[in-house]
Formats: structure tokens, C-alpha cells, sequence
């Protein structure tokens, strides 16, 4: 493992190793990128050789990536808090036959203001950041808090808040929420409080290519990266990987496959998630849609599997979207003889007589006068179901038709 030699390199390792912003690094290691710290090509200070196992672990975590899951909306989540003076964390988790599983982590770097609360308000205020963070999975259901800081199990339960205090409770009050203490040894999220978050710059990731392991490119990635074949590769393996390489390219470690002459990014198990959530994201459209628009710059594997599995999976859409659905069709009243039924509705001064009389239960149908004349002209008269005038369709189907011309 070679060490970085500029505040460049050791942005680009940092950002290898964050995802998002929510996965951060060690608060030496981001103390070396302020513009006052010396950096030296060839020789090495003391304070930096310390930081060099640091570094060590970073690599350790490219290679072992946390395995996130999707809610189960039937089991209880739980979310887990810490916090520290430079930074709050949380993990949020459910319990999945008797296994627990990840669904998130998030991370916040404290400011000034912040650093000078006392351990209690930082602990709340940890509880109090996570629950907005994750509120479109916590709204509307129960969930436990577990934190290590004994004294929130009561805080927030007092008869006289003041201050932040009372308007962090105000906030809380809106959630249906159990808080229980956790030994700070058990506490997941101890790590996320004690490191500071690096801004994601797209223009500084550098992808390794080695770090994609993906079973489905790996032997193209191998090729184009490095121009060699895998390991006992006889004659025709390595034409068929030529042949196949041949459709594809490498360019700032993101790797491209040319689909009816353009050359589009392929989307992999490191990647879909993200680049198909942006997408979604701005615009919240459906499933065909939000495909549409992937496919144009980018290509993979069960790609429509994915983005079907994204948008459904969608809370924002679930929110808003339409309720309206599907009635089911209506079929025509069955007679055995020409006029045996007429229907008729009103849309006008004009009326009509015949034998059975259908309409619905509009007051210049069902009124007294009218009524008596309809046993005047001896008419049978239907009335149709209250709130139903679609058991008269093809008559109100007709008015609609003539109000438009």
C-alpha cells in the first residue's frame, strides 16, 4: 500500500472509502487536509508515520463492504445513537429472525455551536438529528431508541423542559417511540460519532479498478486494466475475452460497453442503487419512465428488474402517489326483445315516454308530479342505485358525448 504524498492523494482515498458523505474517516486523517498542514513528497513527519495504520484500516473496509438490507415493514426497527464532540452517528436496524440487519448509517460532523453542548444535549441532540434523518421510515410506526447515555431515558419525559431541550421534545412527541440503554461497548454507532464526514466530489473519485470485483467483468476488467489473462486461461478462453473486451472500455476506472454504436456506463451490484435512486429522484417518475432515462446513458445486467425493484421501493412515491384505481367493466343490460328497455337521462327541458323508464334519481325523476304522471302514461319507472348512475351508463355516456360537442 503505497502512502499519499498530497492533500489530492489523500482526498481520493477518502472518497474511495465514503459513500455519500455517511461513511466517514479518521479525524486525524481529515485534520491533513486543511490548507495549513505541510505535506512532503519524500520524507515523512513523525505525526504522519502515526496515521499510517489509519490507512491501513481504510483498505481493510474497501474490501469488506457492510452488507445493507430493504425494511421489513412487519418487524420493529430499531435505531441506534451515539454521539461525541465532534460528531453524532446512527445505524438504523431491524431484528429479521433473530438476526440483525442493517438498513442504513448516517454520520453529521458537529459545528462550533454544537461542540460546546454539554454531554446530555449532545446525546439528544444525536437522538433528535437520527429521527429526522430517518423519519420516512419511522413516521407512523413504533421503534426503539438505544443509546449508551443512561440520562435519556428520562430526559425528554420531564414536566418542566426549557430550551432546546423542550424543543427537541416537541419534535420527538410527533414520533410513537420507546427509548432503552445500550453499554456504550455494545454500540454500533460508536464509530460514526467519533469521525468526520468528507465531502463527496465526483471530480476527485478515482474508482480502482481492482475494487470492483464483479464476477460478470472480471476477467474483462483484468484484461483491459492490465492486458493479461486469468491464470491458466487456455487458447480459446483468451479469444473469447479478447472478442468480448473488444465491446468494452475503461475510462477514470468506470468501465463502458458499446450498445448499437454508443458506449454506455455499465451499471453493477457497487453502483445500480445509487445511479438509479438519482435518477428517480428528480423527477419521482414511474417505472418506465425512470427506465427510459437509465437506459439512455447507461447499461447492465437486469437492469429493468432493478429499477422496478427502486421506484416501487420508493417512500416519496408511496406518499403522493395517486390512490385512484381501476374499476371494473361494466356490461350491458341483457333484454330478449328490441325496445323491451329504455334509458333515459336529462340534460335539457326535454322528456320522453315509453314503456319502462330508466334513469337516475336526479329530483326531475323521482319528484311527486313526476311520479304521477309516469302512472298517468302507465310507465313502469327504475330508478337506479343511490350514487351509482352508471347502472344508466350508456345514456349518461351519451350526454357526456353530446355536452362536448
Amino acid at each position: 500500500m503505497r502512502l499519499p504524498i498530497d492533500h489530492a492523494d489523500i482526498t481520493t482515498k477518502l472518497a474511495t472509502h465514503n459513500k455519500k458523505g455517511n461513511y466517514t474517516s479518521e479525524q486525524e486523517i481529515y485534520l491533513l487536509l486543511k490548507e495549513d498542514v505541510q505535506m512532503y513528497e519524500t520524507e515523512y513527519d513523525t505525526e504522519f508515520k502515526n496515521i499510517v495504520e489509519d490507512f491501513k484500516d481504510i483498505f481493510e473496509k474497501l474490501v469488506t463492504a457492510p452488507i445493507l438490507g430493504f425494511p421489513d415493514w412487519n418487524e420493529e426497527l430499531v435505531l441506534t445513537t451515539d454521539a461525541s464532540v465532534i460528531g453524532i452517528g446512527a445505524v438504523l436496524s431491524q431484528v429479521v429472525q433473530g438476526e440483525e440487519r442493517v438498513i442504513e448509517y448516517a454520520s453529521h460532523s458537529t459545528n462550533k455551536a454544537e461542540q460546546n453542548y454539554s454531554k446530555s444535549h449532545l446525546e439528544a441532540l444525536a437522538v433528535v438529528w437520527s429521527v429526522k434523518k430517518f423519519k420516512y421510515y419511522l413516521w407512523g410506526r413504533k421503534f426503539r431508541i438505544k443509546t449508551d447515555h443512561k440520562s435519556l431515558l428520562q430526559i425528554f419525559n420531564g414536566t418542566e423542559l426549557t430550551g432546546r431541550i423542550a424543543r427537541w421534545a416537541m419534535i420527538l412527541w410527533c414520533y410513537d417511540y420507546e427509548i432503552e440503554h445500550l453499554p456504550g461497548r455494545l454500540n454500533p454507532a460508536d464509530m460514526l460519532s467519533r469521525n468526520i464526514p468528507v465531502k463527496n466530489n465526483e471530480d476527485n473519485i478515482v474508482l480502482d479498478v481492482c475494487s470492483m470485483d464483479i464476477n460478470e467483468y472480471v476477467d474483462v476488467l483484468q484484461y483491459l486494466s492490465t492486458m493479461q489473462y486469468p491464470k491458466g486461461a487456455e487458447a480459446k478462453d483468451r479469444e473469447k475475452i479478447r472478442n468480448r473486451a473488444r465491446q468494452y472500455y475503461l475510462k477514470d476506472g468506470k468501465l463502458f460497453k458499446k450498445v448499437k454504436k454508443v458506449f454506455k456506463e455499465v451499471l453493477h451490484e457497487r453502483n445500480f442503487k445509487e445511479i438509479i435512486s438519482n435518477i428517480h429522484n428528480e423527477g419521482h417518475e414511474g417505472i418506465e419512465n425512470t427506465w427510459r432515462r437509465v437506459t439512455e446513458k447507461y447499461t447492465g445486467k437486469n437492469l429493468y428488474n432493478d429499477v422496478f425493484e427502486i421506484v416501487k421501493s420508493c417512500l416519496i412515491c408511496q406518499f403522493h402517489k395517486d390512490g385512484r384505481t381501476k374499476n371494473n367493466e361494466l356490461y350491458p343490460i341483457l333484454t330478449s326483445k328490441p325496445f323491451q328497455i329504455f334509458g333515459i337521462d336529462a340534460i335539457g327541458p326535454i322528456a320522453s315516454i315509453s314503456k319502462n323508464e330508466n334513469s337516475d334519481r336526479g329530483s326531475s325523476f323521482v319528484s311527486d308530479s313526476t311520479t304521477n304522471v309516469f302512472e298517468w302514461l302507465g310507465l313502469k319507472h327504475r330508478p337506479t342505485t343511490s350514487n351509482r348512475p352508471q347502472s344508466n351508463g350508456q345514456v349518461e355516456r351519451l350526454n357526456r358525448t353530446l355536452v362536448n360537442i
